[in-house]
Formats: C-alpha cells, structure tokens, sequence
C-alpha cells in the first residue's frame, strides 16, 4: 500500500460504530507528517481513481495527530455529567488494535517505520481532543482521505474525459480546470449531469471548524442546599419525600422526587398510605416561593424511572453549542444511520438530543422573538450541511425576514436561491408541489413506493428535499388560503418522496397555525412564548410559557406523547460563515435547479376553483361543493361547512367574484356557472 494512501481501521465497541482515520507519510526533507486534513479542513467522502494522489502535496496540519501509546489507542471521548460536581469530559473507552494492526499491512509498516514518533504521554492529558473521523461521513476502508482543492481537477477530468477537448488548459477561478468548465457547461441531458454529480469527489467540512464545546456544571453545595428545601417545604405542608435522583443538565437540574407515606410511625404497610402524586403537584406554587424561582416545572412520570421529576433553572448555566452534541459518541452512531440528522442540543438530564427529520416528518417550529428560533433553523440547516452533500440533500429555503437564511445564498445545496418576496414564495410551494408529483411519477415507473426504495435500486440516488419557511406569519398575510392550501398538500403527500418541511413562527396564534396545519405537522418545537394559550396552540399542552429563553425549548417528537425540555444548541455568525464559505469554495459541477417561474406559469399545474384573491381558509372547500351543485345558497354553505352566516355571505361574494356562481336574487339560490374542471 503507498505511503500517500489512506488507511481506515473499523472497530466496534459497545454498538457503536466508530471509523477511525490515519494518513502519514514523509515529506521531501524526510520528516512525518499528518495528511488527514488540508489548510481547509476539509475531510474526503469519495474515493478516488489510482494515481490521482501521485502529484498531491499534504500540508502540514496545525493540530497534532493522535498519539499512539503501546498497544492501546483512544478514540473517543463521551460527555459525562458528574451528579452533585461539575460536567466534565471523561475517557472512558480504549480500544486494544492488536489484531487490526497484524490484518492492516499498511497501518503496521507506518508503525514500524516512524517508532521515533511514538509519544508515551497520554491523550486524556492534551488540552485538545485529538480530532477523528466521524461515521456520519461515509467513508469506507477504501476510500482515501484527500482535501478535495488538491485533488478535484485530477479527479473530475478523469470521469467525464470524453466530454473534455484534449488542447484545453488552464484553471478557473472555482479550482476546476477551464477545459472541464466549459465541457460541463454543454452537458444538457439529465442522466449527464447526474453522472458528473455521482463523480465529484464531495467532501465534508471538519468538526473542527466549529467552537469547542465550553465546560461547565452545577456545585455540590448548589444541588445539596436545593434538595433539602425542597423536602423541607413539603415536609412544612405534611408531605412527606426524598429526593431519589439528580440529574444535572446545561440550564436546569431535574431533582426527582420519591413520595414517601402517610402516617410514618408505623412498620405495617397495612396501616400506611404512599403519598399521592397529585399532592405533590398542587404544591407547585409553594416550592417556586421557596426557590425564589418562577420557572420552575414539574413532570408527573420521569421516563424510566419512578419520581416525580422538577426542573429548577441552574444559578449558572452552562453554554451548548452544536460540536457539543457532535464530540458524543451518540451522535457518531446516530449520524450513520439517519437520513437527515440534526443535533438539537442537551436535555434536562445532559444527555445529547438529536432528530432524523427524514422520520419527523415535518416540523412546526414557535417562539416568541429573542427566544433562539432563528438559532434553532441555523443549528438545523448547518449541522446538515456538516454531515450531508448535495447527492443526499437539496433544501429549499424562504426567508421573508431576508436576514436569518440569506446568508446560505450560493451553496451547493440549494435547489433554488433563497426566496424573500412573498409572492415568490407562492410559486415555491407551486414548484416543490410540481416536483412532489413528479417524483410519484419516478416511483411509479419503478415500481417502489418510497424513496428509501428507489434509492436502494437505482443507480443515481434522488435526494432527500427540505423547505424550510422561517416565518409562516409573514406568508399567511400575504395570501392564508393559498399558502396554507399549499402547505398542507406537501405536507400530506411529501414524506412518500422525500419532502419534508420545517416551518417557523414567531406568532402561534390560530390564524396563522391552523387547524389544518397543526394536523398535518405531527412533531413540534415550542421556544419561550407569552401565554399558556399560544403553548396549546403549538404543543396541545401548558409549559412553554414558563421557558426561560435563549435556547430552552420544549421538543415533542412524532414518536412522544410528552414534550422533553432541550437546551438548543447555539451557532454563532463566524461557525456559520466558514462553513457556508467551504461549500461555495468546493468547486461544485453544475447541479439542477428547481425552475420556479416555469412552475407557476404551468397552467396544468393550476389549483382547480382557486381564487388568487381569496382570503378564506375555506374558499376551496365552497369552491369543491358548488362544482357538485346546480344552485348554491348562503344557508347550504352554513349547513355543510359548519359556520356562521356573515362568514358564509362573504364566502357566497368571493364564488360570486371568482366567476362560480351567478348574481343573488332574494329569496332564491344563486346558479353555478363556473366550469371548475
């Protein structure tokens, strides 16, 4: 095996799949030097032809590499939260690679070669983690680890040579050569640019590139002095329990409490009552006056266990950011096996959360402003873009706000550019309806009934589409019916094909999330609002209103009847930029784009009986009764839809002005005249 080649080593160790990565080779001095990642920090997902690394140059990284210690190698690191001290990082797992080492030639030659090098101090002991190659990133045991900047132009002429004139040179501004530019630029036929797509060597971003997960914890004296007023304020109200469990978390602690008995003299069980849960419950008010906390709030049954769980707000909270989630070794197993995984941040109890919002499917996001809904929408779209290249993901993304999504303008992942302008986003959803039925089409022709499927079979894998709308309130005022009409049309039918949406609110109230909304977007996320009103309109329940803000949210998953409280995970404007500069400096071929204006202007593709200037949620479904009808009366529209006289009247004058129904005369029916086919 060549010096300039990667070697991977796959272990297993408690279920999980970690993929450990080590390129070394020699400079022209002779020195050792580290080649698992360039300047740009930029990690392979592709393997590349034989002989494209002859001419490659590897920098010299600025990290060090992993030591290696005896026979005894450190790959991962899990973050532990220590009950009643503080959250720290702890090593738990070593892994002995004898037998890997004796079955790897090549990991053994490199070994012996560079003896010198090994250091017998410990990894545990460097202030930086040694950085490892996630499983989330695809890479197999044949697949070198090369910066794609150095590697590309090699790559790329090599698979479409036949479209390439041999007398061209010369390289462009995006690092391809000019001659496979313009050779890209007459590629015309589908099957074509699927074929330059499946040849790139696409790359990933380095965790690296991310802030470093800050420390933090919760004080002994802090956890103790917690817990002795809370049982000495119930003992006050003849209520007797023990705190059974701390679980301490980045903004709340969850103190779990064990009711105890009634009448606690005695040893006969038979003259004894175990305290009632509900009369725990009722004491809330009472232990928020005692811990001088508002906030506080209860949870009737911890998952698991058998206490009474209250969350009391840490006096210091501990930051999350999103490589907080992504050190785990949770997250490495998660990421290879979901579709679209996302790191949502830490729970109650500090243990990582995260999401497959291919399995979600659609997503309602609400938060009052300043509450971190803007944060979470950046945490969702960069933490994808970390871990997913255009083959598997292509997103559609409308931002009436024009600051929170722009600036992902020019990535490779967008099937459009960001849309700003309401009535823009109209004709979106019209496209992404057009392109949902096409790919019924596709899977219709191949026999298959979801994309999962197709993909299995198929030679070019059809990505998964994500629309994310940041603000749903904005939309609705421009034109409720037709973006709600439009909303829940891909929202009913997209999971099949792989569409899958995530829409976002400032404002939860029932005119902007309707029922038919709520309906269709079974998995929510609720950040801090301002009444117990606009918490059941988005959660069906009470405790969002009781947040404290700046990331604390309440996530309930399709698959959980109860919402669980996460710490978001914080992104700030420097991690977002360099990755969004990575994927506009990737040299990316020529990738298809959603054609909105051509979808709009489709006059097969017209909603049948719909009005552009209706403003009433219910204007199709009068529009769909009138076309079974020879007449139509006010009271009929009563009867049927369930409403009241003034809203039926003016549903009766927009049929009148969409050409549906003929002039009124008292007394009698109006005449349907519109032909809605």
């Amino acid at each position: 095996m060549a010096m300039s080649a990667s070697v991977s080593l796959f272990m297993m160790a408690g279920g999980v799949a970690s993929t450990i990565a080590s390129k070394r080779h020699r400079d022209k001095s002779g020195v050792w030097v580290e080649g698992a990642e360039g300047d740009d920090g930029t990690r392979s997902a592709t393997s590349l032809p034989v002989g494209a690394l002859d001419d490659i140059t590897y920098p010299k990284p600025e990290e060090p590499a992993p030591e290696i210690r005896g026979d005894v190698f450190d790959s991962s690191t899990e973050f532990v939260v220590d009950i009643g001290n503080t959250i720290i990082v702890e090593d738990e797992e070593q892994f002995d690679v004898d037998d890997q080492l004796e079955s790897d030639e090549g990991w053994k030659s490199v070994i012996e070669d560079d003896a010198s090098a090994v250091s017998d101090s410990s990894i545990a002991a460097q202030d930086d983690l040694p950085e490892f190659v996630a499983v989330g990133d695809h890479i197999g045991d044949d697949v070198p680890d090369v910066d794609a900047y150095d590697g590309a132009e090699e790559f790329f002429e090599a698979e479409i040579d036949a479209f390439v004139p041999e007398d061209q040179d010369g390289v462009s501004d995006n690092g391809i050569s000019k001659a496979t530019e313009e050779a890209l630029e007459t590629i015309t036929s589908g099957a074509a640019i699927e074929a330059a797509m499946n040849a790139f060597p696409w790359s990933l971003p380095s965790v690296e590139n991310l802030s470093k997960p800050p420390k933090g914890g919760v004080a002994t004296t802090e956890i103790k002095a917690t817990s002795d007023l809370i049982e000495e304020t119930l003992d006050d109200h003849g209520i007797a329990v023990t705190v059974d469990q701390v679980r301490v978390g980045p903004t709340v602690t969850m103190y779990g409490l064990k009711p105890g008995w009634k009448g606690g003299g005695t040893n006969s069980k038979a003259q004894r009552q175990r305290v009632r849960v509900d009369t725990i419950l009722n004491r809330e008010k009472d232990i928020a006056l005692a811990l001088s906390s508002p906030n506080i709030r209860f949870e009737s049954v911890v998952p698991g266990s058998s206490v009474v769980g209250i969350e009391v707000p840490n006096a210091r909270p501990t930051p999350v950011n999103l490589r907080t989630v992504m050190d785990t070794p949770e997250w490495a197993e998660f990421a290879e096996d979901a579709a679209l995984p996302v790191s949502l941040g830490m729970g109650s109890g500090g243990d990582p959360v995260m999401a497959d919002f291919a399995k979600m499917p659609h997503t309602l996001v609400a938060g009052a402003t300043g509450s971190g809904k803007s944060v979470c929408m950046n945490t969702i779209v960069t933490g994808l873009l970390m871990t997913r290249t255009p083959l598997d993901l292509r997103m559609v993304m409308i931002d009436p706000k024009r600051v929170e999504l722009t600036p992902y303008q020019g990535i490779p992942h967008l099937y459009a550019p960001v849309i700003v302008e309401p009535e823009r986003a109209v004709k979106a959803l019209k496209a992404l309806v057009k392109e949902m039925m096409d790919r019924f089409s596709t899977l219709e022709a191949s026999g298959v009934k979801n994309i999962t499927s197709y993909n299995e079979k198929s030679t070019f894998k059809m990505p998964e589409l994500l629309l994310l709308v940041d603000e749903l309130a904005d939309l609705m005022l421009t034109s409720s019916s037709e973006v709600e009409q439009l909303l829940v049309r891909l929202a009913q039918l997209g999971r099949a094909t792989g569409v899958h949406l995530v829409v976002a609110t400032q404002r939860p109230s029932v005119d902007v999330v309707t029922g038919l909304i709520k309906a269709n977007f079974p998995s929510r996320i609720s950040f801090a609002v301002g009444s117990q009103v606009d918490s059941r309109t988005i959660l069906d329940a009470t405790g969002a209103d009781r947040l404290l803000g700046k990331g604390d949210m309440l996530y309930k998953p399709i698959d959980l009847s109860q919402p669980v409280r996460v710490q978001g995970a914080f992104l700030s404007e420097e991690e977002i930029e360099t990755t969004v500069e990575f994927w506009k400096h990737v040299g990316a071929p020529p990738l298809p784009q959603l054609d909105v204006d051509e979808a709009a202007d489709d006059d097969e593709f017209s909603m049948p009986g719909f009005s552009e200037d209706s403003g009433d949620a219910l204007f199709m479904q009068a529009s769909t009764m009138a076309k079974s009808q020879k007449t139509l009366s006010t009271s009929l529209l009563q009867r049927r839809l369930r409403i009241g006289y003034p809203r039926a009247a003016r549903l009766m004058d927009e049929l009148e002005d969409a050409g549906i129904v003929g002039p009124g005369e008292p007394g009698k029916p109006r005449q349907v005249i519109g032909n809605l086919s």
